[in-house]
């Protein structure tokens, strides 16, 4: 990026760009900071990949003109001079990035079943655990009382124990997420196979228990590429299937020329 500083043009990364500096923009450029437009040549700036909407804005100090850039803005048209005011995550576009970054992730619903089902099974488990270690442990201090202390009751007392734990281990369902994983990752494979690409393996279960999508048209549904249809020239018109510059005298297509040339900077 062209940025003045102490009053000469410099060339530098966007990583090096610092708050004060006068940030030179041109057609095609992508904004990486936040700014205040300082001068404009018919400076025009697309926000749609911030805000959704197509129609480009037109920067200035005039009316119905903006003097705010934000990050992430693609300069369409024009050149022009902004004082950056925010650079790296203060920017529109970093506060976005760090606010989707903070957020955790939720669980989905299959998760939350599952975390339920578990959690059942664990106090079941450890419920009968206990029941039946203290059935056990009845049984020993019966023997005791009828026949005495001896030391087999010790290895009695211990087996018990570790019989309770086993029912504990035994009942924790350690195979379910497994089960669920290979699950969502052969759904994986099948929306692979219909050209959807998962990053998330969570999203299968999801859009799985989708009734209702709600989409934006514009960049969503469409591809946000103006295109010409058709072209009315010397009291005709003419579609692009019809269209060929051979059919213009060659007076014409140099006047057209050059009026592409003065209203654009490309």
């Amino acid at each position: 990026m062209t940025v003045v500083r102490r009053g000469e043009k410099e060339v530098l990364s966007i990583e090096k760009l610092m708050v004060g500096d006068l940030l030179a923009l041109q057609t095609g450029d992508i904004v990486p900071v936040d700014g205040i437009v300082i001068s404009a040549a018919g400076l025009v700036c697309d926000k749609s990949s911030i805000t959704g909407e197509s129609d480009p804005v037109k920067k200035g100090w005039d009316e119905n003109q903006q003097p705010l850039v934000i990050s992430g803005s693609k300069v369409a048209e024009g050149t022009g001079y902004i004082l950056i005011t925010c650079v790296g995550h203060h920017t529109f576009m970093g506060k976005n990035k760090n606010l989707i970054q903070s957020q955790d992730e939720e669980e989905t619903p299959l998760e939350k079943k599952l975390n339920r089902i578990a959690t059942g099974i664990g106090w079941i488990g450890f419920i009968v655990a206990m029941l039946t270690l203290l059935v056990l442990w009845a049984y020993i201090l019966y023997d005791i009382t009828q026949k005495g202390c001896k030391q087999e009751f010790l290895s009695h007392f211990i087996s018990s124990f570790i019989t309770a734990v086993t029912i504990i281990v035994v009942a924790v369902p350690e195979g379910l997420p497994l089960a669920v994983t290979l699950s969502l990752a052969y759904a994986v494979g099948r929306m692979k196979k219909e050209n959807n690409l998962v990053r998330h393996l969570g999203a299968c279960e999801t859009m799985g228990g989708a009734t209702n999508i709600c989409s934006d048209k514009t960049g969503t549904l469409t591809t946000n590429v103006m295109t010409v249809t058709k072209l009315w020239a010397l009291e005709e018109t003419h579609t692009v299937d019809s269209f060929h510059p051979n059919i213009f005298p060659p007076e014409f297509l140099n006047l057209l020329c050059h009026g592409v040339i003065h209203n654009s900077t490309a």
